[in-house]
């Protein structure tokens, strides 16, 4: 069950803008315990692309780590010399006001 999505957009420096979408589960418990699932669409050629299956000690811990996750795949993009931009608009999608981290690393 879908818990969260947000549509965004990679831009390349040589101009090429893809739209891509992350998708995170509610928290489900199972046979291996509490996880959600995290998607990423439309990535092309990203090791993070595709669905991503989080392990937590409670229904909290999943939903963080997958939060946490999500950021480490933007962040690899961007290191890629890419753009996140908003979905919308041409404005720049700046992780550390979206997944506040105290100067922690993911």
């Amino acid at each position: 069950m879908l818990a969260i999505e947000r549509p965004l957009r990679k831009a390349s420096l040589a101009g090429d803008i893809h739209t891509f979408l992350l998708r995170i589960s509610v928290p489900v418990l199972g046979e291996l315990g509490w996880s959600c699932e995290l998607e990423i669409n439309g990535l092309s050629g990203s090791r993070f692309n595709g669905t991503h299956t989080l392990y937590g000690s409670d229904g909290w811990q999943a939903m963080t780590l997958s939060m946490a996750f999500a950021r480490l795949a933007l962040e690899q993009e961007l290191e890629q010399d890419a753009k996140i931009l908003f979905s919308d608009t041409d404005e720049e999608f700046d992780l550390d006001f979206v997944y506040p981290n105290n100067g922690a690393t993911a």
